[in-house]
């Protein structure tokens, strides 16, 4: 018969405060969770991983602390090797962590010229990436996303959703084959905001080539 193991403490306990909790699972049985923690005035992102037998590792800071830190989110490819995304202060920044190794140094993936919120991320079985994110920029609310090659490089973000449309809320998946949907809620500005026209946009990219525009679902 199935079931749950008893609950482990996997985050610091006791002086801080920890939220928006975000886990992962490699085919081998490897697990990564990651959240965000609040120690005084100050955010970080932070991992912690399980190895397919013995427990939960002590956690490790994937961010530098930060006013503001939101939405850490980890994924994992077949070979157990993790991304993990999230937004500090206004940045979405990613960091990469072998199979066996160390995490690596964080780094900014959004517009330098927008203000970013959380992200969604997945990973392919082949180690694809996709992130997509609220932002505002010049004044719209609109989506960014960013995508990677399995075994390339990080394409530069670019902004997937109807400027014209307020965009919130993306969700991220990715195939295999890199095949990589994003849809995301829009609301219609221009009708009054108690009850406004709103629904579900999406657009597709494939990693290594331009995606298509938005359609509306």
């Amino acid at each position: 018969m199935g079931g749950f193991s008893a609950p482990d403490t996997v985050s610091p306990y006791g002086t801080a405060v920890v939220v928006d909790p975000s886990v992962a699972l490699a085919p081998d049985g490897t697990a990564m969770a990651a959240w965000t923690l609040t120690r005084g005035d100050t955010v970080v992102a932070q991992a912690a991983m399980r190895p397919v037998t013995g427990g939960w590792s002590s956690a490790d800071d994937l961010s530098k602390p930060a006013a503001q830190v939101r939405g850490a989110h980890v994924a994992m490819d077949a070979s157990a090797n993790a991304v993990a995304a999230w937004s500090r202060d206004g940045v979405v920044e990613m960091a990469d962590r072998r199979a066996g190794q160390a995490w690596g140094a964080a780094r900014a993936i959004s517009d330098p010229g927008s203000t970013a919120g959380p992200p969604s991320l997945a990973v392919s079985g082949a180690g694809a990436v996709v992130a997509a994110w609220p932002a505002v920029s010049g004044g719209a609310a609109v989506v960014q996303a960013a995508l990677r090659p399995a075994a390339g490089s990080l394409l530069a973000s670019q902004v997937i959703s109807d400027p014209a449309r307020p965009g919130i809320a993306p969700q991220a998946a990715i195939s295999d084959d890199g095949i990589a949907p994003v849809a995301w809620q829009w609301t219609d500005p221009s009708t009054d905001p108690s009850i406004a026209k709103s629904g579900v946009m999406a657009a597709t990219g494939v990693a290594g080539t331009p995606g298509t525009g938005p359609a509306t679902v």
